[in-house]
């Protein structure tokens, strides 16, 4: 057999073996740059439509990345997603229906929302919030597993982080099944591998400064094995963490400084 006529029954091959795209059909009601104006064209219709939801365009690999999208309806076929964009109309002259490629490891592959329930309830006038505060997000581990990056709000007038919550759970395939590692962790980074997950962090405020603790979580059993005080950064390699210790100077002002610590299984 000729090389160029192997190579292309070889891809052809791999094509057909390799799995075929989920497409998933959203009937939107609006979309925006900024993640309010969806939420807020969701808080208007969540009593026609509760499973409405903001979606972000990046989730579909076929959609524009800095898009968020009001979304009513999600459905598997064409017919039934134009069908419900047709009631929605009567609401939205404007809505329409829009195919999505799902991306692979994203959260709406995952089952994990974009935005958390409560996020909904945080305050308009809570001027120091941002995107970022409200948008929950998924990594994908080198190891197997993931971390969902939860964010939330907790109503409390007198919170210096204006309600502002971060929780870290762990799970391997599916959503449904997680384990908290850490119920509130601001200024949230990480690092995974050789076994062991370091997140890191903020844990009180000096001035200016934020001071971190690192955590280290054995990745089989999810058990934590080391904490690190006022160090940030983390990085694993060949079974030790290393971090940025921080020191306060007699100038007042912080110093940043590399430690290591070995690490060990207590298995």
């Amino acid at each position: 057999m000729p090389a160029c006529l192997a190579w292309a029954t070889l891809l052809i091959s791999y094509l057909l073996a390799a799995p075929s795209p989920t497409v998933k059909w959203l009937v939107i009601a609006a979309s925006s740059p900024q993640i309010t104006p969806a939420l807020d064209t969701i808080r208007t219709l969540t009593a026609s439509w509760p499973e409405a939801a903001v979606i972000a365009g990046k989730d579909c690999s076929n959609l524009s990345p800095d898009l968020y999208l009001a979304v009513v309806s999600l459905q598997t076929d064409r017919a039934a997603a134009q069908s419900e964009a047709t009631r929605l109309k009567t609401q939205i002259p404007d809505a329409y229906v829009r195919a999505c490629t799902v991306r692979p490891e994203s959260r709406l592959q995952l089952g994990i929302p974009l935005l958390d329930a409560s996020i909904g309830k945080v305050p308009g006038d809570a001027v120091n919030w941002t995107d970022a505060d409200r948008i929950s997000q998924v990594i994908s581990l080198p190891e197997e597993g993931h971390l969902w990056i939860r964010r939330q709000y907790v109503a409390d007038a007198e919170d210096p982080n204006e309600g502002r919550r971060t929780a870290v759970l762990f799970f391997d395939h599916s959503a449904s099944e997680t384990h908290q590692l850490e119920s509130d962790c601001p200024n949230f980074s990480y690092s995974a591998q050789a076994g062991f997950i370091a997140i890191s962090c903020a844990r009180a405020v000096a001035g200016d400064d934020l001071f971190h603790t690192i955590d280290v979580f054995e990745r089989s059993s999810l058990g934590k094995i080391a904490s690190v005080e006022r160090c940030r950064k983390p990085q694993i390699s060949d079974k030790t963490l290393s971090c940025e210790e921080e020191q306060v100077g007699p100038d007042g002002k912080l110093r940043l400084t590399t430690k290591q610590v070995p690490l060990q299984s207590k298995l």
